[in-house]
Order: C-alpha cells, then structure tokens, then sequence
C-alpha cells in the first residue's frame, strides 16, 4: 500500500514539472513569434513594455482588454509622421508584469501610468484611451486631471451595461458554464485543453449554438463566444462551397469541434506532407503551434464548428498551397489579425 502511495505521488510529481515544462517551452516559443517591441522601465511593482517613436507632440495610447500594444501598430506609423507616439501594455497586460501576480484596478493601474509618464518626463500629453484603456483613461483624468492635456475615447468602456445591447441580443449566450469553462486565470492551453474545451462548449451549448449560428451564402459568417488573456473561442459557419485560405496560426495552438454538418481539413506540419481529413459532427481535435490547414465545406450541406486559439490574437500567415509552408513557421510582420478557421 506505501508503495502504491509513492507511486502515485511520484506520478503526480512528475506530472506537474511536465506540465511546468511544457508551459516554459510554449511562452518561449510565443516570445520567439512575437518578441518585445520596445523598452521595459520599472515603475513601483510593475515592469512596463512600452514602444516610443517619432518627435513633436505626445500621444500616449492605452489599449483594451485582451490586447496589448500591438493593437495600435497601424495607428503608430500614421502617428508617428507628426507627433511623439508612445504606446503601452497595460500592468499585466502583454509583455507588462506586476509583482507577485498583482491585479491593480483601474485607479491603481492610472497612477502607474501618470508615475511612468512623469519617468519620461512627459509633459501633459494626449492621452488616447480603446475599450477598457478608455476607462483607465477616464480613471486617470479623475485622479489626475494636471497629468494630460486632453483624453481621446474610443469605443471605451465607460458605462456599466446591465443588459445585452439590443444589436449583440442575438449573440448573447448566458452560460456559467461557458464562463467558467474559458478559465480566465489560465495563461496558456495545451492542444488537449483546447481540445477539451470545444468538444465541451458543442455538446454541452448545443442549444444556445443553434439559436445564434446564421448561414450566409455570400460571406462567411462568425462571431467571438468568448475572450481572455489564455485563449480565444469562435463559432464559425461553413456554406456549401466556404472555406480558409491555406494558413497557420502564428505560433498558437488550436482546436476545431464539429457543431453539425461536416468540414474537409488539408493540413500540414513543417516539413511534412500535406494529408487531409473530414471532420462530421461531433469530431473534435487539437493541434500544435506548427500546422497550418486550410479547411473547406466540401458537401452539400451547412456546417458549423467552435475554435478555440491559445495565445489569442496572434497574427497569421496566409499561403498560395500548404507546400508553401516553410520548415520553421517565420516570425510575424504587421498588425495582429486572425483567419478563422
């Protein structure tokens, strides 16, 4: 029984520095893909990532949630032809860490941000605020008001909404279960957790799924289930004759599980042959950073899948043929986007 008892332990043991491992090896292969932009500077308990280009008047953009700097990259070289822009991940945000995992709220996270312009010496710049950088905007024109010269708000974040907006009613999918399922505190999924994760959200939503999936013969249709900094989950709808272009993810993992109908997969791994697959309904995989596919709804009837992305919103390469994919998927080049599917 004590050696039952050892095993186990051992078992679990190395099961969590596996585990340990395998999150050290992806982060480092995410940072390969999308390295650091800019400059790191020391304010208090955070260590901020900023970038900071051109000369003339100060603008200093604050990004949304989920996102990080990179969200603005083709904002910046429109900027830069006239001003000093200087753009900033967010304490806990992209390539900005706080000590001890601290969650600053949005007050706290202002007064980081006026103490790191004061570091710069800024003088009362313009302060552009996106989503939720448009509440720490606001937050640090409250606390703050002789900091900054102006705030400029888009879409941002700046009322409490107690209900759906009519015009998002139909994606509305009140589910604690989808909220809890998404794991907003899980940094990075492995395939099999993504895996999981869409083969649970299409048996487990099935109905919600159905009363908000739409087909459109003229474009393809999709929308976004859920968000965190760890992953990124989309309901996709597949016309007879739809489909991607041949594409990788940029060095994220994924999944795909079948709602209804069926899709056909041609996919490839570096250096590999290119295979192909269907997938009916049901089915669900995952897969690792390094495939690129291109998947299509080759039969006679709609289809519909769920994805999930983990990292999210890292930038695609988009190919002419699957035997275009290099043996070592490149680093990406221009603004974040994604190809669904």
């Amino acid at each position: 029984m004590i050696a039952l008892l050892y095993g186990i332990v051992i078992v679990l043991i190395a099961s969590i520095v596996a585990l340990a491992l395998y999150a050290a090896f992806v982060a480092r292969r995410v940072e390969a893909i999308v390295p650091p932009l800019g400059n790191f500077l020391e304010i208090g308990n955070a260590r901020l990532h900023y970038v900071d280009r051109g000369s003339g008047p100060v603008v200093v953009l604050m990004h949304g949630l989920g996102g990080n700097l990179r969200n603005f990259h083709a904002l910046i070289d429109r900027l830069v032809e006239g001003h000093r822009v200087i753009a900033v991940d967010r304490p806990g945000c992209g390539y900005s860490t706080m000590a001890s995992g601290a969650q600053p709220n949005l007050f706290e996270q202002a007064a980081i941000v006026v103490a790191f312009m004061r570091a710069l010496n800024l003088q009362r710049p313009l302060l552009v605020g996106h989503s939720l950088g448009g509440a720490l905007a606001l937050a640090l024109a409250l606390d703050h008001p002789d900091s900054i010269r102006a705030v400029v708000l888009i879409s941002p974040a700046s009322h409490e909404v107690h209900d759906v907006p009519a015009a998002f009613k139909g994606l509305e999918i009140d589910s604690p279960l989808l909220r809890d399922s998404i794991r907003p505190d899980h940094d990075l999924w492995t395939p099999r957790e993504l895996r999981d994760l869409t083969h649970l959200v299409i048996t487990e939503l099935t109905g919600s799924l159905l009363d908000i999936v739409r087909i459109d013969e003229k474009e393809r249709w999709w929308a976004r289930l859920g968000l965190t900094a760890g992953v990124e989950l989309w309901l996709l709808s597949w016309a007879p004759g739809q489909g991607t272009e041949p594409h990788d993810h940029g060095g994220a993992s994924g999944s795909f599980a079948v709602l209804f109908g069926e899709v056909r997969e041609d996919y490839r791994y570096p250096a590999g042959p290119v295979r192909t697959r269907s997938h009916e309904l049901g089915d669900s995989i995952g897969f690792g950073a390094g495939r690129a596919h291109q998947v299509r709804n080759t039969s006679t009837v709609n289809s519909a899948s769920v994805h999930a992305y983990s990292p999210p919103l890292l930038p695609v390469r988009h190919y002419t043929d699957l035997a275009d994919v290099p043996d070592e998927t490149p680093a990406p080049a221009g603004p974040i986007r994604r190809e669904l599917g």
